[in-house]
């Protein structure tokens, strides 16, 4: 990962990523900066904006800056939570703060232009994408986990999705939760075994997961194809910055139906949606 002194702030770190199609530019500063740099190098390696690389290509426009601050002095971090900075006194509270911060960043850079939808994003080799939609605890990370053993890995929660159904892939650290600790630990995609994602990727399906309280019902999936008027209402539920789209029902209606429709599965574990899955994305 490319290191440099960030000339706009004295002292200070900055690491270059692309989210979501958008150039940012991470500023560490602190009397634990280096420290925090060198944890973020395997985490977010596969979101690294390196100078003429194939992730940098394409890219214009001014970078979005997310300033970071992490150090040892109680006053310091507080200085910076009060100015909006990402601050942290730990590596691991640092990563797991860095990772909302920049993801936020990315979806107001880019909300208007693409669909927001939380959602998991598995690519098959054609290029044809499944967006896992759902709220936090449907299993969105684990199912991305298990799913991109076979298929390729573009994102664990957030899809950006335009109207003729392109995604700008974000294939950022997973969020995993590990007991011991209040902060989510960001393990890399590669460590975990996954795949990356084609170059080019556009939609093939939507599903929307439902993990229901009698789970033990479904040690195989069950799918429900949804009409457009409830898929639009649910997935609706699920988008950041609606309002910033431009006719946004018939944006989501265009994507929905240049799908053939969403789907709802009922699952009790990600393993199981592997078949369904995969002949979702057959053939397209």
């Amino acid at each position: 990962m490319e290191l440099m002194p960030d000339p706009t702030w004295s002292g200070s770190l900055l690491v270059r990523l692309i989210a979501l199609g958008v150039p940012i530019d991470v500023t560490v500063s602190g009397d634990r900066a280096p420290e925090l740099c060198d944890a973020m190098v395997e985490p977010w390696a596969w979101c690294e904006r390196r100078s003429g690389s194939p992730q940098a290509a394409g890219i214009s426009g001014k970078p979005v800056v997310v300033r970071v601050v992490i150090d040892s002095a109680p006053e310091v971090v507080a200085a910076g939570r009060a100015r909006g900075d990402c601050a942290a006194s730990t590596v691991e509270e640092a990563l797991h703060l860095l990772s909302q911060h920049v993801t936020m960043a990315a979806i107001d850079a880019s909300a208007g232009e693409f669909w927001m939808l939380h959602a998991a994003c598995l690519v098959a080799p054609s290029g044809a994408a499944v967006a896992l939609v759902g709220p936090s605890g449907t299993g969105k990370t684990t199912a991305a986990r298990v799913l991109a053993r076979s298929l390729g890995y573009a994102t664990d929660e957030t899809t950006a999705v335009s109207r003729s159904g392109r995604i700008e892939p974000y294939p950022k650290p997973l969020s995993l939760i590990v007991p011991t600790s209040p902060w989510k630990q960001q393990v890399s995609p590669a460590a975990l075994g996954l795949l990356p994602a084609p170059a080019a990727v556009r939609l093939g399906a939507i599903v929307l997961l439902r993990r229901p309280a009698d789970s033990a019902a479904y040690a195989e999936p069950v799918a429900r194809p949804m009409r457009t008027l409830e898929a639009l209402v649910r997935l609706a539920e699920q988008s950041s910055y609606l309002a910033r789209m431009a006719s946004p029902l018939s944006f989501m209606a265009d994507v929905v139906d240049g799908v053939g429709g969403a789907v709802e599965v009922s699952y009790a574990e990600a393993s199981s949606l592997a078949p369904l899955v995969a002949g979702m994305l057959e053939g397209r």
